[in-house]
């Protein structure tokens, strides 16, 4: 569940920032509705635990107050000629501390080797795409070459060396806590090692305070799984100076009461609280009155959430489809015109639009690439995509490119010639815990089934998962970069090993990428890599996380869509005010 927390957290997070000098002090309060499962930020990428671990720790870089990308830890990054290899000078005295703010050590570079070492023996999906990124690490996360190998290198205790195995501007990769440090005799007091993945008996970054050390703006001073977790302010991180709030305080918010948070900001106790888009309309308009002129919108963040088909599927033996029924689900998921047919009878703009009805809200969430590579690469794209059904449409953000129930019946005739029988049952599962979702796989569900004249039936399945259902509406990534290669490259790990000749395809055309050393023919590969997916209908892009209305305390401006990684949960730079702020 990555992205659980995002309708929140980008309520907190985009409206972090700076300005109210009188009283920069002031304590924060902010809520959650995720439990933390750990607190190891260098193998969760979860928001439920980085709405914590962002705030304890830090790495060699860092986005400011502008959105600059500019030195944490690393005093300066330097790379040879072809930026394969990254050169990093840490700052002396950085010192990691105990939940007491008691010194421990020194951070040092040795930190940031046990630290990836750590990150790719724990295998997560952030280490999974850095792997392909630093030499050798691939092949030691699978198991067939040594760390030794690796390419870092701690030169010594203040310079560290990254070996890259393709030019990259890898500062902007080190905010992403896979590649923050670890003091290792600490680690090893946890009755950890390196090199031995999941071991049972490993208690680095469970949760509670003393799991871990801390070099960030904050300590955790109190902690309740699903109850209060207060922060106080380290007053010996090195930037101190810039961090304003002495106590930051999270309530957890177990759904029951839609308005928790609102009570709460009404009250006194939090310092923003969102105008939800799932309350009665009467009501979500009621409360955009009560603070017209103080309603500001976050926008969406840079993920990508997807519709992912999923044609292995392993039916159970209470499966109430019939032998031939899955035979013929599965020929028609294995289809290129029969997922066609669903992308285009899907109404993805009334999918997103929220209960609240608030259109608007919804479309700026839209998506119809997979990448978000800008509108240079967007020329590229579309070029890619001339002679499929796609060539000539507008794929930009905001508005629905796909939708044409024509054009779904017109699919689904060819894919009859193909042999599938109509009409095709798919099982489309959802969280169980999920009002939301279960609201939107009704409208996915309504949208399909009436554009196809009931040709294709879809059945929810609450509380199915992934392997127990034919599609699902869950699929998201989140990129450690903006740039194409970094979205596709996590999209091939949701594609892995499905036996599908367009996967393969897929597959062929990211090897070229990645194979090929010239910047401008790099991005014409990637690029038919993606016209591929899309114009096969491998996934449907649907959009980013919901955009959201929030009435706020915290005085400041947006902070810039370039805010990545850690960086993106930092309370660093945030003032809170006395006073409503009003909308820009």
């Amino acid at each position: 569940m990555k992205q659980i927390l995002c309708v929140f957290l980008t309520g907190i997070l985009l409206l972090a920032g700076c300005a109210n000098k009188k009283t920069p002090d002031n304590a924060y309060g902010g809520f959650y509705k995720e439990a933390p499962d750990n607190l190891d930020y260098t193998a969760s990428g979860e928001a439920g635990n980085l709405f914590l671990t962002a705030n304890f720790t830090e790495g060699l870089m860092e986005y400011d107050e502008e959105g600059k990308l500019v030195g944490a830890i690393a005093s300066s990054a330097e790379s040879n000629e072809d930026k394969t290899v990254w050169t990093f000078q840490l700052r002396k005295d950085i010192q990691w501390v105990n939940a007491d703010g008691e010194e421990y050590a020194e951070v040092t570079a040795e930190d940031f080797v046990t630290g990836l070492q750590h990150a790719l023996d724990k295998k997560s999906e952030d280490a999974k795409i850095l792997a392909k990124r630093i030499v050798g690490a691939e092949s030691y996360m699978n198991g067939t070459g040594s760390f030794a190998a690796v390419g870092i290198e701690a030169a010594d205790p203040y310079t560290l060396i990254y070996r890259l195995t393709a030019p990259c501007d890898f500062p902007a990769l080190t905010v992403h806590g896979v590649l923050y440090p670890i003091n290792r005799s600490f680690f090893e007091s946890k009755s950890c090692s390196l090199g031995n993945g999941d071991s049972p008996v490993c208690r680095f970054g469970e949760t509670g305070k003393d799991n871990i050390l801390y070099n960030g703006p904050y300590l955790l001073s109190e902690y309740s799984e699903k109850g209060t977790i207060r922060l106080v302010k380290n007053e010996n991180y090195r930037d101190r100076k810039k961090v304003y709030p002495k106590e930051v305080t999270f309530y957890y918010d177990d759904g029951t009461d839609p308005h928790f948070a609102m009570k709460k900001f009404e009250d006194g106790e939090i310092s923003y609280a969102p105008i939800e888009s799932f309350w009665f309309k009467d009501d979500y308009d009621s409360y955009m009155s009560k603070y017209e002129g103080y309603v500001r919108t976050a926008a969406p963040d840079d993920s990508l959430r997807f519709v992912l088909y999923n044609p292995d599927r392993v039916y159970g033996e209470g499966s109430e489809r019939s032998a031939e029924e899955i035979e013929n689900t599965r020929k028609a998921l294995a289809d290129k015109n029969f997922r066609l047919a669903i992308l285009t009878a899907f109404d993805r703009s009334l999918y997103l639009t929220p209960e609240c009805a608030d259109k608007a809200l919804g479309n700026m969430s839209l998506r119809n690439t997979i990448s978000e590579g800008g509108a240079e690469y967007r020329t590229v794209l579309e070029a890619k995509l001339k002679g499929s059904f796609l060539s000539g449409k507008d794929l930009a953000d905001g508005a629905d490119a796909f939708f044409d129930p024509a054009a779904s019946k017109s699919f689904l005739a060819l894919a009859g010639e193909n042999g599938i029988t109509f009409p095709v049952i798919l099982e489309l599962g959802f969280p169980a815990d999920d009002p939301g979702m279960m609201h939107r796989a009704s409208i996915f569900k309504n949208s399909v089934e009436t554009s196809t004249n009931g040709q294709i039936l879809i059945r929810l399945s609450e509380g199915a998962d992934k392997t127990q259902s034919d599609l699902t509406l869950t699929g998201v990534l989140t990129p450690l970069t903006l740039d194409p290669a970094s979205y596709l490259e996590e999209l091939m790990t949701h594609l892995a090993g499905e036996e599908n000749e367009s996967v393969r395809v897929f597959n062929d055309f990211m090897r070229a990428a990645e194979s090929t050393k010239d910047a401008e023919a790099k991005t014409e590969k990637y690029a038919e890599a993606e016209a591929w997916v899309l114009s096969e209908g491998l996934i449907i892009p649907i959009g980013a996380s919901s955009a959201v209305r929030t009435a706020t305390r915290v005085k400041n401006a947006e902070t810039p869509r370039t805010s990545r990684g850690m960086c993106a949960y930092r309370l660093k730079y945030l003032y809170v005010s006395d006073t409503l702020v009003k909308s820009e």
